[in-house]
């Protein structure tokens, strides 16, 4: 799905989710946990975890990061059935 007219943009958004949704990628800590540390980390799991978004400009890599990390968030409600 499209969702940000930048291809750049677009790009960040489907690899922060094929990151995701690839449990041993590097959004992950060894032990399977969240992992932060980087600032596309951190905006990930922000919005994973739905905390607010303060501080990620429209037009960043962060902010879609921020907005990857809530469609993660909403595939795994669904997939777990609580959608």
């Amino acid at each position: 799905m499209t969702r940000y007219q930048n291809s750049k943009l677009q790009q960040h958004f489907d690899l922060l989710l094929t990151f995701a949704r690839n449990g041993g990628s590097e959004l992950f800590a060894a032990d399977g946990g969240q992992r932060g540390g980087a600032s596309h980390r951190n905006a990930f799991w922000n919005g994973f975890n739905g905390r607010p978004n303060y501080t990620y400009s429209r037009g960043t890599f962060n902010y879609v990061g921020y907005y990857a990390g809530r469609e993660f968030a909403k595939e795994q409600s669904i997939s777990s059935g609580c959608g």
